[in-house]
């Protein structure tokens, strides 16, 4: 590694920060899913795994929510839709809990097809959420660096996600375990069912378009001034990677891939506040205030959010699972609104001068 790029202009929080947070802090937790199906207790400790990603994940959604309504410049921006939208996405679930039909048979369960409906969507836009924000992270890189063309960097994030997704979509074993595991992964196995005879050929297309990009991304990297930005690709190396774990095990690559994505965003919050509202006087937000004491204010936020999951989680798992999916319409709407690198407010204090965003 060059002396330019141990310097902490090249890192989004520093390098202790960029390879724990949003490199590698994933794999402990995907290990842990590992040595406990490996051990043969997947039935007894995967639920506590689980609980623990999400509990993490609890945390990750709701530091949207000060991000918008404790700073009056951002809260002014869309007023009246930070305002309407929670009201809205809050009756849209309701209304499908409300909406229940019988099921089909003397003994079958009754079924409430809307909500199917906004889980499954709440599911896809999950994952588009997830795969923005990992593009989102590798373009910051690549704007510190001062180099990389944008269409060759978003393309090694979704072509070898394609890949991915086709090739475990013709897996008969991926099939069935997606069916069982909730009426979201039965909607989705619906809307593929049609595909499933040509998915090994278009896996396969998929693959040669995503070795045909990488040989791209490697020409643009080994060719930039005869340095290899270590940063940068350590950060693509980790998501291969956590693309990979998906192979392995489908329930284990995707509590990494949430895992990832939430500590991922939970360290990017607090390294963007620290820089963007310390630069503020106190009186001028919430956040301002909060920031000069920045490890308390998380700690005490991230407290009242465990708190809140556990004892929700205790009362009533099922009403939990609700209010995760009207507020997680909130959080991936806002995110997309709020996180823009061409706004020069979001490029200054991540080190990107705003001509080049």
């Amino acid at each position: 590694m060059t002396k330019t790029e141990t310097n902490s202009s090249v890192w989004i929080g520093g390098p202790k920060t960029d390879l724990i947070f949003f490199c590698f802090g994933w794999v402990p937790v995907f290990l842990a899913f590992v040595l406990t199906l490996e051990l043969g207790r997947k039935p007894e400790l995967w639920p506590l795994l689980i609980a623990f990603v999400l509990m993490i994940s609890f945390i990750h959604r709701h530091l949207t929510f000060p991000l918008v309504y404790a700073d009056p410049d951002q809260l002014a921006a869309r007023k009246k839709a930070y305002v309407l939208f929670p009201f809205l996405f809050f009756l849209l679930t309701l209304a499908g809990i409300l909406y229940v039909e019988p099921g089909l048979g003397p003994k079958a369960r009754p079924v409430r097809p809307l909500l199917a409906v906004l889980v499954f969507l709440s599911v896809v836009w999950n994952i588009y959420h997830t795969l923005m924000q990992k593009m989102g992270i590798l373009r910051v890189y690549s704007r510190k660096a001062g180099y990389g063309r944008p269409w060759v960097d978003k393309a090694m994030i979704w072509v070898w996600f394609v890949f991915l997704l086709l090739q475990l979509a013709a897996s008969p074993k991926l099939q069935q375990e997606v069916v069982r595991l909730s009426a979201a992964g039965r909607l989705l196995n619906r809307v593929f069912e049609p595909l499933l005879p040509v998915m090994p050929y278009l896996a396969g297309a998929a693959l040669a378009a995503g070795l045909v990009v990488t040989g791209f991304y490697l020409k643009q990297e080994f060719s930039h001034r005869g340095r290899f930005h270590w940063p940068k690709n350590l950060f693509v190396l980790s998501v291969l990677l956590l693309y990979a774990t998906l192979g392995y095990d489908f329930v284990a690559g995707y509590a990494a891939f949430g895992f990832s994505h939430a500590i991922e965003y939970i360290a990017f919050v607090n390294v963007f506040s620290r820089r963007k509202y310390l630069a503020r006087p106190a009186q001028s937000s919430p956040l301002a205030a909060w920031i000069r004491r920045q490890g308390l204010s998380f700690g005490v936020f991230a407290a009242g959010m465990v708190t809140i999951f556990l004892l929700w989680r205790h009362w009533s798992w099922t009403t939990l699972g609700w209010y995760i999916l009207a507020s997680s319409f909130l959080h991936f709407l806002y995110d997309g609104w709020i996180w823009k690198v061409r706004d020069p407010k979001v490029a200054q204090p991540l080190g990107i001068r705003p001509q080049e965003a």
